[in-house]
């Protein structure tokens, strides 16, 4: 009975108040708060108390769910993040935005709160599935060219991908029987990999996750707040389950992520386009957190917030352009948020991304260790570039807006730890940030378009389904 409740609350309550919000224009603000503010409760209840509830519906072939801390994390997240851009739709005018945005940014948060609750591999398929036509359709809602092509090379990755998972997911039951994480064996070498490398592309985990950048930069401003706060951790958190249920997995997820960490915080350093330079930083994060899945539930949170209200903020400068920002200014209504949400990104102490990067840093190992080290550097080498944008003059500060209010106080309190503000790891942040600085202040002049050569579509398919071969050649040999 508890289970049902849960997932009536989580699940089916948003779906049927996204139903009815199409008939009921002036009520969408509202039953988009009612949506977060729910999962928020049930995600704090599931924290504190922490709970786990494991059920099987229709017996052992059916739907499997699994809620824990980990889900709770994940959920918290999704709440906050889908809160703080629904306030920001409130605080622009009503027609900035097409009128379906409310009801699908709605349906989306339900389905991403699916995804956190699954336990059988069928089930995961079928709401990511369903995510990522959401999100689709929400890429694409200005109709730009921009914005369809992104929109276009998001859905075919992303089924390309979703196709070899697919076939994993086809083996391991014609095995076992059942599609359930719980059943899967160690030995089982093909559809481990299959299945790993499906969710790497959804997860846009190193060169699987090229096609990120134009697919989040170039979507609606809180669209691109939503993909890259919330939406990419549905490829996330199944590939945090197997790490859990899989030993023998964990080494090859730690390559991947701490790989994809530094590829890219590099081409996030290189990037002179706001929006671009934030897309390619969550490809780096998202690898950052699998690089220790274990330690990275802080550091998930720290970037689903500060990412998401740094990409709401990059949407109000009148251009991407950095070059140009830095010529003409931007108004200080905006450079005191994207100041305080960068800080964040590079892990300043008294914000949530300090606390959530000495949990990686501390809790891993050896080359592991030494590549997201190098990747703190470059992040706060990009986060300079950011911050080094000045304010135009004459312009005054009109106070913070609702959206930025929660996003200041959920990076804060999410940096309350007092046993880690030691004067040894205040020293090796402030380190960190300086060598940061130098790296900054040696690539300014550089302007190299090199990385956009992994972007192109057809390099984009190539790469998956070379990596995905020759992972199967290594772990089959």
């Amino acid at each position: 009975m508890e289970e049902m409740i849960f997932i009536f609350l989580c699940v089916f309550l948003p779906m049927i108040l996204g139903s009815v919000s199409f008939t009921f224009r002036k009520a969408r603000y509202f039953i988009a708060l009612v949506v977060s503010f729910t999962t928020a409760v049930l995600a704090t209840i599931i924290i504190t108390r922490d709970l786990t509830i494991h059920h099987t519906f229709e017996g052992s072939f059916g739907v499997e769910i699994l809620i824990d801390r980990v889900s709770g994390f994940f959920m918290l997240t999704n709440a906050l993040v889908t809160l703080g851009t629904v306030l920001f739709m409130k605080e622009k005018h009503r027609k900035t935005f097409p009128e379906i945005l409310y009801p699908l940014v709605i349906f989306l948060h339900a389905t991403v709160n699916a995804s956190f609750i699954s336990y059988d591999l069928f089930n995961i398929y079928v709401v990511v599935e369903l995510t990522t036509i959401i999100a689709f359709i929400l890429m694409g809602l200005e109709l730009t060219p921009r914005q369809i092509w992104g929109a276009i090379k998001y859905l075919m990755v992303g089924n390309t991908g979703m196709i070899f998972y697919l076939l994993g997911c086809i083996n391991l039951y014609q095995r076992m029987g059942s599609f359930s994480i719980g059943v899967i064996e160690p030995s089982m070498k093909l559809p481990i990999v299959l299945i790993v490398a499906g969710l790497a592309v959804k997860a846009a985990i190193f060169l699987f996750g090229t096609w990120l950048p134009d697919a989040h930069a170039e979507a609606e401003t809180p669209v691109s707040a939503l993909l890259s706060g919330v939406v990419i951790y549905t490829g996330i958190f199944p590939l945090i389950r197997l790490y859990s249920a899989l030993p023998n997995i964990q080494p090859l997820l730690e390559v991947l992520g701490s790989v994809g960490a530094i590829f890219g915080a590099v081409c996030a350093t290189l990037e002179r386009d706001t929006k671009r330079l934030l897309a390619f930083s969550t490809l780096s994060h998202t690898g950052a957190i699998l690089a220790a899945p274990p330690y990275s539930l802080g550091f998930m949170m720290a970037h689903g917030l500060f990412k998401s209200w740094l990409f709401l903020h990059a949407g109000n400068l009148k251009t991407r352009n950095m070059d140009r920002l830095r010529e003409e200014g931007i108004h200080v209504n905006d450079y005191i948020p994207l100041f305080i949400g960068t800080l964040g990104m590079m892990a300043a102490p008294g914000l949530g991304g300090f606390v959530g990067k000495l949990e990686l840093l501390n809790n891993s190992y050896g080359w592991v260790k030494m590549l997201l080290i190098s990747t703190a550097v470059c992040t706060a080498a990009y986060s300079f570039s950011l911050i080094s944008i000045p304010v135009k003059r004459q312009t005054r500060f009109g106070g913070f807006k609702t959206y930025d209010i929660l996003y200041i106080v959920s990076l804060l309190l999410l940096g309350i730890k007092p046993m880690v503000y030691t004067l040894p790891n205040l020293t090796e942040s402030m380190i960190l940030m300086f060598a940061g600085y130098l790296v900054y202040s040696l690539m300014k002049p550089i302007k190299s378009r090199f990385h956009n050569l992994f972007e192109d579509l057809d390099n984009i398919l190539t790469i998956a389904i070379v990596l995905v071969v020759l992972m199967m050649v290594g772990v089959l040999l």
